[in-house]
């Protein structure tokens, strides 16, 4: 076998499309030549890493910690270099591009903490411009939540985190792709959350069992908003390239429409600056309604600044000849009209105005039920592209033949009150994991008919092992089980990071390892699972770990993603770090 050499023939991408340029400038998105210029200035340069942090309580101790002084001493993060932004929640920018992080091994540092921080989900790497629309949608406590075209997910992670904010509520996240899908599961993985349920399914007609109090369709398009980003975009442009997204959009937008409830808000984005993707198909849509649905004017975020929608557009071919309204129906539907149904109220985010992306939003309320049903799968034509979807493991809820394996963990740590076991579900018989949902998505399931889109749901607790009580607990859901913990059951509260150290930087520590006071601690403990409680170092919060004594050591069951971000907030050095499952019990 010939040694492969590295290619070095990398041409640079070009950024440059003379009919990009010319196209927007015939649309008149702006009223000067001043402004297209700022605009491809702005898209020529490299957009900054951008994160938002969780409101859970180690995201909450992990902002406080990153701003001391302490943190930006330690990683030489000067008030330039990172910037917090004013108008979101808990969102930071780093002014620096990715060449400069190799040349600092301080800001080297900081970017894997992020980095690992976002496989952990503390927090959330995302363009600030796609962050926008969660916002728009004004998610309130108990809110139910549809939202279409979710993958990759991390505006499904700004809605958990919404949702966690507020209290109660549910996420129904759906999106066609199999293999996004799987991306997305990953990414919800990480929030362990157990009002969440993920669907692959297509958007454009699945017919869901509830109507919802906000939609969000976040519809495919033709992306160039993203040109700081996706460079192809620069090549690949081009004239006519989103006229084929028209009708797919106009249905998923009918089909969100169709699901929220009276009342209920839906929130139409595309991150395409086109307003043959954007005002074009919601003037559609909102024609077709007949005044069931109505454009409302909403501005949550002080200091972010964004611009009217486009209330007058043109229709092009490839060749540039515009196309007149007689020629043919479909066009009719892309042309402007004198109606006055409020375009203004349109949100355009353009890259020049606060370093961003460009992005496009609307919110519709609906205030009557729309004339349309929602589109027969028949009558769609499917993407031969896409993958058949495969047949996952069943979602099998608590039978009277494994119900006493919730009994005995019950009994066991003797929680505070009885989580309900009739929303407890495994994927398989004998259960070697068990899942919790919230009654909500328990409800969902039992009335939403096409289980085979169904992916993922609710969080998992426990999983089984092969010592008696044969379970033990899993780490991230005890965040939520935290009200039912009863300290005087098999739980240890710790002071000191000394044995929290240890156990971070091993698989379990020998009992002849720890300091006397905490072989005072396991002494007379029987073997067997436990919650163990500590502070965390640096950022001074208390996290709940499932953990297990043996006869002679001790050891915690941390995930990778976990125990990666923690060694890296506490400098520990470590060859390899193991993943949960090839973990062996203490002995």
């Amino acid at each position: 076998m010939t040694k492969r050499h590295k290619s070095t023939n990398y041409k640079e991408i070009e950024k440059e499309n003379h009919d990009f340029e010319k196209y927007y400038k015939l649309q008149k998105i702006f009223d000067n030549d001043n402004e297209y210029e700022k605009m491809m200035k702005a898209y020529k340069n490299p957009l900054k890493i951008t994160f938002s942090i969780s409101n859970t309580k180690i995201g909450k101790g992990f902002e406080n910690y990153m701003n001391k002084c302490e943190f930006k001493q330690k990683y030489q993060l000067s008030d330039g270099i990172l910037k917090k932004i004013d108008y979101l929640d808990s969102t930071y920018q780093l002014n620096c591009e990715k060449k400069d992080l190799r040349k600092s091994v301080q800001l080297n540092d900081f970017f894997k903490l992020i980095t690992s921080g976002n496989e952990m989900g503390i927090l959330t790497r995302q363009e600030i411009a796609s962050m926008i629309p969660v916002y728009y949608m004004d998610i309130q406590k108990g809110d139910s939540v549809l939202e279409l075209c979710a993958a990759p997910g991390s505006k499904s992670v700004q809605i958990s985190n919404k949702l966690n904010s507020t209290g109660g509520g549910f996420l129904v996240a759906n999106d066609i792709d199999q293999k996004r899908c799987y991306t997305l599961v990953h990414r919800l993985k990480s929030q362990n959350k157990p009002n969440i349920i993920i669907l692959c399914g297509d958007a454009r007609s699945t017919v869901y069992p509830v109507n919802f109090d906000k939609v969000l369709c976040d519809v495919p398009c033709c992306g160039d908003g993203t040109l700081r980003k996706n460079l192809k975009i620069w090549k690949n442009w081009q004239v006519n390239q989103c006229i084929s997204l028209s009708s797919t959009q106009c249905d998923i937008l009918r089909n969100g429409c169709v699901h929220a409830k009276i009342g209920g808000r839906i929130v139409y984005s595309t991150c395409s600056m086109n307003p043959l993707e954007n005002e074009s198909v919601v003037k559609r849509v909102i024609d077709e309604s007949k005044g069931s649905l109505k454009i409302i004017s909403y501005a949550p975020l002080k200091g972010f600044i964004s611009r009217p929608g486009l209330t007058n557009w043109k229709v092009f071919d490839k060749n540039f000849v515009q196309k007149q309204k007689s020629e043919t129906n479909f066009f009719d539907n892309l042309d402007p009209s004198t109606q006055d149904i409020g375009l203004e109220k349109c949100v355009r985010i353009y890259p020049h105005d606060q370093d961003t992306g460009g992005f496009f939003l609307v919110v519709i309320e609906k205030v009557a039920e729309v004339p349309w049903i929602p589109k027969d799968k028949r009558s769609i034509k499917k993407d031969k592209r896409l993958p058949k979807i495969n047949r996952e493991d069943p979602f099998i809820y608590m039978t009277p033949d494994w119900r006493q394996d919730w009994e005995n963990v019950n009994k066991y740590f003797n929680f505070m009150t009885q989580i309900e076991s009739d929303n407890i579900f495994a994927r398989s018989l004998p259960p070697q994991s068990a899942h919790i949902t919230s009654k909500e998505i328990r409800k969902f399931f039992d009335a939403f008919k096409d289980k085979r889109q169904i992916k993922s749901m609710g969080t998992v607790v426990w999983r089984k092992i092969k010592l008696d009580p044969y379970f033990r607990f899993v780490t991230p859901s005890l965040e939520f089980m935290e009200p039912e913990i009863n300290v005087k059951n098999h739980t240890m509260a710790f002071h000191g990071n000394d044995l929290f150290m240890r156990l971070m930087e091993k698989e379990y520590v020998e009992c002849s390892e720890i300091t006397n006071t905490g072989v005072l601690c396991f002494e007379g403990k029987a073997p067997g699972p436990y919650i163990f409680k500590f502070k965390i170092p640096k950022i001074d919060t208390e996290m709940y770990f499932s953990a297990w004594i043996g006869a002679t050591s001790v050891g915690l069951f941390v995930n990778k993603d976990i125990r990666t971000f923690l060694i890296n907030l506490l400098d520990i050095k470590i060859n390899e770090i193991p993943s949960d499952n090839q973990r062996c019990l203490p002995h």
